[in-house]
């Protein structure tokens, strides 16, 4: 299936005047898209705005924000989700990005979330997330399916993207996603 998906996405891509399959042609989309993107923004609130979807709506935005041609050569990157930052007048910014899927190093029953409120302190976390369940038990993290939870990180400033990097793999060596006897 994955890859009569991509195959799929590829012509959706490549063809965005013509609907792939009985898919909503992507020039159509995108316009959607954009449309409920500016309504929200045009509340004019005070603050950050995080938009959450799927990775072929991020592309679709990226590409008419960046003044790009719908192709796939501007999608998600393997993985899954897209992460761009944008200003209110609808510029795309130059932002470091960096996805991190948690890592747990010693099996056990599950802490409480403490450690997202730690995590959401530093500067450049966008959001952060948990996978487990306070009190049942949890594996040490093998692949990113056994991951106790996510970060995403972004600043127009690496060395700040890399500082808190850091900051969570040193984090992690204390052991924070599960309770030890």
């Amino acid at each position: 299936m994955p890859d009569e998906f991509e195959a799929v996405a590829n012509q959706f891509f490549a063809q965005p005047h013509i609907s792939i399959r009985g898919w909503e042609r992507a020039i159509d989309a995108q316009l959607r898209i954009v449309r409920e993107v500016e309504h929200v923004l045009a509340r004019n609130r005070p603050g950050d705005v995080l938009f959450i979807g799927h990775g072929g709506v991020g592309t679709l935005l990226y590409c008419h924000y960046s003044g790009f041609a719908i192709e796939r050569t501007h999608d998600q990157p393997a993985g899954g989700g897209y992460f761009f930052a944008f200003t209110g007048d609808g510029l795309v910014s130059s932002h470091t990005v960096r996805r991190l899927a948690l890592i747990n190093h010693t099996a056990g029953p599950a802490s409480p979330h403490d450690w997202l409120v730690e995590i959401g302190t530093l500067p450049s976390v966008v959001i952060a997330g948990a996978y487990t369940v306070p009190g049942v038990w949890f594996p040490a993290t093998a692949d990113v399916d056994s991951s106790p939870g996510y970060a995403y990180l972004a600043s127009a400033d690496e060395d700040e993207v890399l500082r808190d990097y850091r900051h969570l793999r040193a984090l992690e060596r204390t052991n924070p996603y599960t309770a030890t006897a």
